[in-house]
């Protein structure tokens, strides 16, 4: 788990979150990083309580960043691609994650889940200093369609509708919300031996825990993209 740092008036703060996925490179969302205003200074690694680091921490600074050359702003083929500055020591804390391969939805009984620092409650918009998880569970994208069909404001921010290059995902009372974006929609592969499989990123949704689902972008369909940055030439 990243915490994406930003430059303000001489302080920093985080307002995206993402996937650590090799030793140089974290997964995030194009909206979080493709403007001058939303230029990352730094990301954080291995942190819980996001405003008191401890040794657990690492900041590493940005070197560069790769947005997807279809994304041109809105809901759509909104992912990008981190290059930190030095390659990562992995640590108990600190460890890349899968990518999920199969561009399907995953079975049923998949243990599924979204993380962040992300705002937690909506009146004041206060955000959480301890990184929170909530167990989601994958909607058919028919039926999110249906969804979504019923929110007037998502005719114009999805003119194609759900197509397959996203993922819904929703659970009762609980969501990713305003300062999660970028962050992983996670599958739990083996708790013990801490291994994770990145399926979405967090894009958005309408709203934070309503009846419309929360939208990801379905990280299968870009493996393409992640791996000709991150392993070029097969190299890995």
């Amino acid at each position: 788990m990243a915490a994406i740092a930003y430059s303000s008036f001489g302080t920093f703060d985080y307002r995206c979150g993402g996937s650590l996925i090799s030793s140089r490179f974290v997964l995030t969302a194009a909206h979080c990083v493709n403007t001058e205003a939303n230029t990352p200074a730094y990301v954080r690694l291995g942190s819980v309580n996001i405003e008191n680091p401890d040794r657990n921490n690492r900041d590493i600074s940005v070197k560069s960043v790769t947005v997807h050359p279809n994304y041109v702003g809105g809901k759509y083929d909104d992912i990008a691609v981190i290059e930190l500055s030095q390659d990562v020591e992995e640590t108990n804390n600190i460890r890349p994650a899968c990518l999920y391969t199969d561009p399907r939805d995953p079975p049923l009984d998949s243990r599924l889940f979204v993380a962040g620092w992300g705002v937690v409650n909506s009146t004041t918009r206060a955000k959480s200093k301890i990184l929170l998880r909530a167990g989601l569970e994958v909607v058919p994208l028919n039926q999110c369609n249906i969804s979504f069909a019923a929110q007037p404001a998502s005719i114009k921010a999805l003119k194609q509708g759900i197509i397959d290059t996203l993922i819904c995902a929703t659970a009762m009372h609980k969501d990713a919300c305003s300062g999660d974006s970028g962050g992983p929609l996670i599958h739990e592969i083996n708790i013990e031996d801490g291994i994770y499989s990145i399926l979405g990123v967090i894009t958005s949704g309408f709203g934070c825990a309503t009846s419309t689902p929360g939208l990801y972008q379905r990280v299968a369909n870009y493996l393409d993209f992640i791996e000709g940055i991150v392993w070029p030439d097969d190299r890995v």
